[in-house]
């Protein structure tokens, strides 16, 4: 029931794209078709195969890091301005959240001076078109 769920879900939001689309006539459904099955492949990738479970898995530790390391930067700047609200699980927007954002943002600004960001785009961007463009030619090409 949850795979008819999140096929559904899929399916209401193309056509959701599809609807608010204003060159409609331009969208190749070939080039949406191979962007699902890369998406799927990279799920499957990620949930089904252990090492690529183990690797998001990392990932996600070395964000979670980076999150506690805004943390602790918060509760150096702000002190005991950052356990208000703690008894009743409450979170003070501006001095909780707000600093790991801007740290994560910088971080983030960092990569991007770096260029960093544009390599990881640029590498992502080609192995997409790639994958498109191979789909295209294979199905283009006579068969001898």
């Amino acid at each position: 029931m949850t795979i008819l769920r999140g096929v559904l879900a899929l399916v209401v939001l193309l056509l959701i794209a599809f609807a608010v689309s204003d060159a409609r006539r331009r969208i190749r459904l070939r080039t949406v078709l191979v962007a699902l099955a890369l998406e799927i492949a990279f799920s499957l990738l990620v949930l089904r195969w252990s090492p690529g479970r183990t690797a998001l898995d990392w990932v996600a530790k070395q964000v979670q890091k980076q999150i506690e390391y805004a943390g602790q930067g918060t509760q150096f700047v702000f002190g005991p301005l950052t356990k208000v609200g703690a008894q009743q699980h409450q979170t003070i927007f501006a001095l909780q959240v707000l600093p790991v954002i801007v740290f994560l943002g910088a971080i983030i600004q960092l990569l991007y001076f770096l260029r960093v960001i544009q390599y990881v785009t640029w590498a992502v961007g080609g192995a997409i078109r790639c994958c498109c463009t191979r789909a295209a030619s294979s199905r283009s090409s006579p068969r001898s």
